[in-house]
Parts: C-alpha cells; structure tokens; sequence
C-alpha cells in the first residue's frame, strides 16, 4: 500500500500513519484501553510523530502514563527515505509534540535504549531499522520488557510484497513467533501484527 504524501509549507515527506492500515489497527486495538492509568507505552522509529500525536491525544491519557519515543532520526537505508531531509524531520517532531507532558524521548538507537533503559511496558510498537536482523532484536527485547498482558505491534509485516527485497520485518516477525509461540497470542496478522503477551 502507497503512502499519501502530504505537502504543506511545512511538510513534504510522507504519512505511513494517518488514514493507512496501520492507523485502523491502532485504533481496533489500542481504543479499548484509552486513557488507563499507569499506562506505559514505546515507539521504536517515531519520524515526524505521526503514530506519537495520535498515541498522545486518544490512548497515552490517563495518571501516570508515559510514552517513550526512540529514535536516531537518521533514516535508515531504504529506498523511501534518501530523499528524506531527517533534521527536517526531526525538528518538525519536536515542534509537534513539544505540548505534551506524557512523552520521553531517547535519541539513538533501540539497542541502547534497552540496554540503558529496561523498563515493563503495556505497548511496544516496533516500527524502526526494517532489516530482518534488527527487527528480531527488537522483538526480543520488547519480549523481555514488556508486562504479562502488553501488546506488541509491528508495521510492514507484508512490506517486502511491494517491490522491497526480503530482508524486511515479515521474516523476523515469523521467526519471533514461531520461537515464542507458547508465550504470545496473535490478534491481527496483516499489514501489521500485533500479538498479547499470555504468559
């Protein structure tokens, strides 16, 4: 599925989020739970804070919650992103999500969030580098910090379907599931999969 591009004076790069699949899935599964306290959320790979405005405004509302964004705001190496100016990107980012007080922020990469930062979280949305590899490590990690009950969310499960090669998320989602099948439940295996965490 293409993305919309929105272009605006302030914006010419584009929406994977808003109106796409991944913002549905957000919806059906993250809705339910809105505005629980002590909520704790991670977005590995915020961009421009699409998913982050929407997470803060509808679910990241009640006492106490808190949503970490992490992010290098480098891109990474694929096709979309070399024309991509990520200071630009970065800067609309803090410029948008500067109102909210529920948000941390970690610059660099989700390898040394988690070593510098664990932490139970009730959501982890893994949406950043989208090599194979990468998106195992993530993975296990999020399994390690994420609380009995807690969603996992990956994007672009089916990404190597549009014309991307085969070193993307799809295969490190399968693997991840199959080794921790006893441990998670899968509700929605799509676009993006989102598992809960049983056991």
């Amino acid at each position: 599925m293409r993305a919309r591009t929105v272009l605006t004076s302030e914006r010419t790069w584009p929406d994977w989020f808003t109106g796409q699949y991944a913002q549905d899935a957000f919806e059906r599964h993250l809705l339910p739970i809105a505005g629980r306290e002590n909520f704790y959320a991670l977005q590995i790979g915020a961009y421009c804070g699409d998913a982050t405005e929407w997470l803060l405004t509808n679910v990241v509302t009640g006492k106490g919650s808190w949503l970490v964004d992490v992010d290098t705001w480098e891109g990474s190496k694929e096709a979309e992103h070399e024309a991509i100016d990520f200071r630009e990107v970065e800067r609309f980012y803090l410029q948008r999500v500067e109102p909210f007080i529920h948000l941390g922020r970690f610059k660099g990469t989700s390898d040394d969030y988690f070593k510098q930062h664990p932490v139970g979280f009730d959501f982890i949305y893994i949406d950043g580098a989208h090599n194979a590899e990468q998106v195992l490590r993530d993975a296990v990690n999020a399994d390690r910090y994420l609380n009995v009950g807690g969603l996992i969310a990956f994007d672009d499960y089916r990404w190597w379907e549009y014309g991307n090669n085969r070193d993307t998320p799809g295969p490190a989602i399968d693997s991840f599931l199959r080794c921790y099948e006893k441990r998670y439940k899968t509700l929605e295996k799509d676009g993006q999969v989102w598992v809960r965490k049983v056991r």
